[in-house]
């Protein structure tokens, strides 16, 4: 059985605020990109005809697919290796207060994000307005 205890600390106390957060979903990275057939590989010539850039001929079929095959190692290599880092790395949101009151304030907007009484009890209009305000302080 789960028992919840509420624990109040001065500010003061506070040196540093270390949150744990959701971390994003694993992506996979492509590391190489085989495309012949890709437009910025072509060129039109001044009488209109759209040929290869430097005089390059097309590929044939077994350098088509050796190109696809060693493309896809490398990617998949790559992933694989690039997996364990991903997941070890944890995503932490850090706040140092260091015993400061006004650097606590400073970053109170930020921290109230994180408690579950705001997550459960969210104002949709008053977060839009925070939207709105600093949407406004941007430049074109």
């Amino acid at each position: 059985m789960w028992r919840v205890v509420r624990v109040t600390l001065p500010e003061d106390q506070i040196k540093t605020i270390k949150i744990r957060t959701p971390k994003k979903e694993a992506s996979i990275i492509q590391f190489l990109k085989y495309d012949p057939w890709n437009a910025d590989n072509f060129e039109k010539r001044a009488d209109g005809a759209i040929v290869r850039k430097w005089g390059e001929k097309d590929p044939t079929l077994g350098e088509e697919v050796g190109g696809h095959v060693v493309t896809t190692m490398v990617n998949i290599t790559g992933n694989i290796i690039a997996a364990p880092i991903q997941a070890i790395n944890p995503s932490i949101a850090n706040f140092k207060i260091n015993g400061d009151a006004a650097k606590y304030a400073e970053h109170q907007t930020d921290l109230d994000y994180f408690s579950v009484y705001y997550q459960q009890n969210t104002n949709p209009i008053t977060e839009l307005q925070k939207i709105k305000n600093i949407s406004a302080s941007f430049k074109p």
